[in-house]
């Protein structure tokens, strides 16, 4: 085991300082173990993005929650939306005060009422 300079005897290379080597060998290992863990979190945030945007459940219990710091959580029991449309939600609920929110809820609700009104009459 020796350097370019022709091994260990030579006191002027700094190519075989072993505890410079060891540092650095524990170093990227620690750095290794960083990279994986950050590579694992960002695949569950991806699969838990997947599952809140294609499983109806999912988005609706996330949108649920988003909404319970405002006290709306129960108007979410009435809603019959899609995926996209909880995700949407969701986002907006961040991002706006609880009066807000709740506007557009009632807002979404007596629109969806008054479509589901329309179709039972016009198959009728």
């Amino acid at each position: 085991t020796g350097s370019i300079g022709g091994g260990c005897n030579d006191r002027s290379s700094i190519l075989c300082i072993l505890s410079n080597n060891l540092f650095n060998q524990y170093y990227f290992l620690i750095l290794w173990f960083w990279w994986i863990f950050l590579l694992t979190i960002s695949i569950l945030g991806l699969i838990y993005r997947a599952a809140q945007m294609s499983i109806p459940s999912v988005s609706k219990t996330v949108f649920q929650a988003y909404l319970t710091p405002y006290g709306l959580d129960y108007v979410v029991e009435r809603l019959s939306l899609r995926p996209s449309d909880y995700f949407l939600l969701g986002r907006l609920a961040i991002n706006v005060k609880g009066s807000t929110m709740e506007e557009v809820l009632n807002e979404l609700k007596y629109t969806k009422g008054s479509q589901e009104n329309e179709n039972l009459t016009g198959n009728a």
